[in-house]
This record gives C-alpha cells, sequence and structure tokens, in this order.
C-alpha cells in the first residue's frame, strides 16, 4: 500500500510493500505562488538535510544525558553503532523504523528526536 501524506508543506509518500517496515520519501513540496520549481527542491534539499542534522544532534544529546555509549545505544535499540554514529552527526538519512527504535531505547518520544 502506498499513501501520500501533506504535511508542512511538502509530500510525503509511505510505501508498506516492502515488507514490515514502511519506507517514506519526500515526494516533492508544494511550490509557493510566484516561486520557480528549482527554488522549491533546493529548498526541500536544505530542509531535509537540517533536519538530518537536528536528528542526530538529538540522539547524541539524550544519549550523553543518559550517560550511554554508542555500543550500549546500540545493543538496547538493534540499530548498528556505525549507523547511530552516522545519523548523530547528520551523514545519513534516518528511516522510520530506526528513529522508532533509537527512541525507545532513550526512553523519548520520537518526536523528541525532531525537535
Amino acid at each position: 500500500m502506498i499513501a501520500r501524506v501533506s504535511y508542512v508543506g511538502s509530500v510525503v509518500e509511505y510505501d508498506t510493500r516492502k515488507g514490515n517496515t514502511p519506507q517514506m520519501r519526500l515526494v516533492g513540496v508544494f511550490p509557493a505562488p510566484g516561486t520557480k520549481r528549482e527554488t522549491d527542491m533546493l529548498y526541500s534539499t536544505h530542509m531535509l538535510r537540517h533536519l538530518r542534522l537536528i536528528i542526530g544532534q538529538n540522539i547524541h544529546r539524550f544519549r550523553a544525558q543518559r550517560e550511554l555509549s554508542l555500543r550500549k545505544l546500540a545493543s538496547e535499540s538493534g540499530v548498528p553503532e556505525e549507523l547511530i554514529e552516522r545519523y548523530e552527526i547528520g551523514k545519513c538519512d534516518i528511516q522510520l523504523h530506526e528513529l522508532l527504535k533509537i527512541a525507545c531505547a532513550l526512553n523519548v518520544r520520537a518526536n523528541a528526536l525532531l525537535e
């Protein structure tokens, strides 16, 4: 099943046909009146990069507050240590199911990692 959801000026597509974990991807952004499509795509790329950095900083902050090592967080969340480290420095996109696993291991709500 594929569902498209509008959220804060963007369209996100959730595809659950690929197994048990939903795959999420940005499909596009709504063009603001009087703007060009290329500008919108640059904005969405910048927005995603910024969100990736925010998530990474929050993972690191909550991990430090709880005095957890990368190894311990990886063990408790089931997400590989190398991947958590890449998330913390904003080097790669995080999948929804991994965000949820990390949030549970840190004992925080998932939206706390997005703020």
